[in-house]
């Protein structure tokens, strides 16, 4: 709906925002970067690259045997044998080691990727609540049976802007740690807090105006908060797909589902 990079070009949202995507924008790192540091790039290599060490031990292993039996002289035999074997046992050792360390850095990752995305979605729900506030004050000042109320539509616009969150500062804050995760769960991230910005400054302008604000100013706020919801829907897909909320009266049901059929209006 509106073209990134002229929202982070005008409309910044944090610094490290700005920082990670003018980055990933110009092609000057791979959003895979931070996965690829600390899961070893070994596990990034062509197979045999990463067993190389384990090829030459097994070759250095078929070469002394060879040698005892190609060798006429038992003493020089045995003696590059030994020689073979050992350095057939160091490479091996060398590949056990590089081989454990390889799986240790995926796990880790694992585990900083678990807690990156439970942080991630605490705030989330935090963002989602003010979100559905902020949806449910429109369609109220939107209903054809709503009352008029003195002020117009100003009080209405004033309720949504203290519904609506000024940003989502942790995950803003983590920079480019979010590189661990996917590319999609980054892309959704960062689309969501660039429309979430412009529909934030939208709001704030609008309240300058006072007294002076029309049914047709709430309907496009309407249309912003609508469109940003499916966008948080998206963003609880990629990073707490399995997390669920609950409206007054009604079953708890998955995030990005509840997100889905409120930005649809139903």
């Amino acid at each position: 709906m509106w073209d990134r990079a002229n929202l982070i070009r005008h409309y910044g949202y944090g610094q490290s925002w700005g920082v990670l995507t003018a980055l990933r924008e110009r092609g000057a790192i791979d959003v895979n970067y931070g996965a690829e540091q600390e899961s070893g790039r070994e596990s990034m290599q062509h197979p045999l690259v990463k067993y190389t060490d384990l090829a030459f031990s097994v070759a250095l292993v078929v070469a002394g045997l060879i040698s005892l039996r190609g060798v006429k002289d038992p003493a020089a035999a045995a003696g590059l044998a030994g020689a073979l074997f050992g350095g057939a046992a160091v490479l091996f050792g060398n590949w056990i080691n590089r081989m454990y360390e390889s799986r240790r850095a995926v796990e880790d990752l694992g585990r900083r990727r678990s807690s990156l995305r439970k942080l991630i979605a605490a705030e989330l729900v935090t963002t989602a609540v003010g979100y559905l506030n902020a949806k449910r004050e429109t369609a109220m000042s939107l209903s054809p049976n709503a009352v008029n109320v003195s002020g117009g539509f100003a009080p209405v616009l004033g309720a949504i802007g203290q519904h609506l969150p000024r940003g989502l500062p942790l995950t803003s804050s983590l920079g480019t740690e979010l590189l661990i995760l996917e590319e999609s769960a980054i892309d959704a991230l960062i689309t969501f807090q660039g429309c979430f910005a412009m529909t934030r400054m939208n709001v704030d302008q609008s309240l300058e105006r006072g007294s002076l604000v029309s049914r047709l100013v709430v309907m496009g706020i309407d249309a912003l908060v609508s469109h940003d919801i499916g966008l948080l829907a998206k963003c609880f897909e990629q990073i707490a797909p399995t997390r669920k909320m609950q409206m007054p009266d009604e079953q708890p049901e998955l995030a990005s589902e509840l997100l889905r059929r409120v930005a649809a209006g139903k």
